[in-house]
């Protein structure tokens, strides 16, 4: 919690409410797990957040077809 509050906002899927980190591969592969989990408050904010893992995925180095195939949708 006191971690958390430390990670800048830019560091999550979803900035505004600060969920989905993804500022390391383990916390972008538990964003991608959680994906469809997760209440997003429109279908925009969904979408940013599903292009900013896949992008914090490429990043680290992570492939991400798989979660790329099954939420292609929100692209």
């Amino acid at each position: 919690t006191a971690a958390r509050k430390r990670i800048p906002a830019r560091k999550f899927a979803v900035p505004g409410t600060r969920k989905l980190p993804i500022h390391d591969p383990g916390h972008v592969r538990a964003a991608a797990a959680r994906f469809n989990q997760t209440h997003f408050r429109s279908a925009k904010e969904r979408g940013t957040a599903y292009r900013k893992i896949i992008r914090a995925g490429h990043n680290f180095g992570m492939n991400m077809q798989g979660f790329a195939e099954k939420y292609h949708r929100f692209a």
